[in-house]
């Protein structure tokens, strides 16, 4: 029986289904030579690579296809990654995220503390006297803080010191300030404790938490004098009363 087979290739295969238009539009599959109709289904393809794939969208699930799901497995077969209609799970795996500067911000074991958390500090063991009745700042105890966007800063410093005077009406107070004007979480008192042989030394320290839009700051460790009586604020100094000022960015 003979019949017309100018509609097939050399291998018997219809010049209209895909794999024959110029450009190719589906490679490396083998279509069912029997019922060769131009569809893909699981039936009419023996092999099919991924790799011969360009362009376009991959949708899976929908509306009108039910839940979409995504399995890689290592080579144990066991399952490393899927995705399904609630979200993205890593199984005994790792996601790294690299910033702009092509360094990894989250890797195999979680937030990378370098990259996320920059910090600042200063300290000292000069001693610092002001007669003052308003700020001053603290020589050597100032940082500078780069932001290039919005961010929530931890900010810090520690300090002992005195009025020098003997009388109650005598105060001395530090601060932390951003630009000199900023204040930071309250004021310390370490005007010192009043005995019978004169004012004695007070530790302090203050922590804030708050939030500073892109640009370049300043932050100042100040003090100041106070009270009804002349005199003056004194932050000690020594190797056993050092100054400390710090920030921490949290979340670059």
């Amino acid at each position: 029986m003979r019949g017309d087979l100018s509609g097939f290739d050399s291998k018997l295969r219809s010049k209209n289904s895909l794999t024959n238009r110029v450009p190719p539009q589906v490679l490396a599959v083998d279509f069912d030579i029997h019922n060769d109709n131009a569809i893909i289904s699981q039936k009419k393809i023996s092999n099919f690579s991924f790799s011969q794939g360009r362009g376009g969208t991959l949708t899976l699930g929908g509306t009108s296809n039910g839940d979409g799901y995504l399995d890689i497995k290592n080579s144990a077969g066991s399952s490393i990654v899927t995705a399904d209609n609630t979200g993205l799970t890593i199984n005994n795996g790792s996601i790294v995220i690299n910033n702009t500067a092509g360094s990894a911000v989250v890797d195999g074991q979680g937030i990378v503390s370098t990259q996320n958390f920059e910090f600042g500090q200063a300290s000292g063991t000069v001693e610092f006297n002001t007669t003052s009745l308003t700020y001053v700042d603290v020589s050597n105890m100032s940082l500078s803080i780069p932001l290039t966007r919005q961010s929530n800063i931890l900010f810090g410093c520690s300090a002992t010191g005195r009025r020098n005077s003997t009388t109650d009406s005598a105060t001395a107070f530090m601060r932390m300030a951003v630009d000199g004007t900023i204040q930071l979480g309250g004021v310390g008192d370490i005007s010192g404790v009043l005995t019978t042989d004169g004012r004695h030394n007070t530790s302090c320290s203050l922590n804030y938490i708050g939030s500073l839009a892109a640009g370049t700051y300043t932050l100042t460790l100040q003090l100041k004098a106070g009270g009804t009586e002349s005199g003056q604020a004194r932050l000690v100094g020594g190797t056993d009363y050092e100054k400390i000022l710090h920030y921490v960015i949290l979340g670059k």
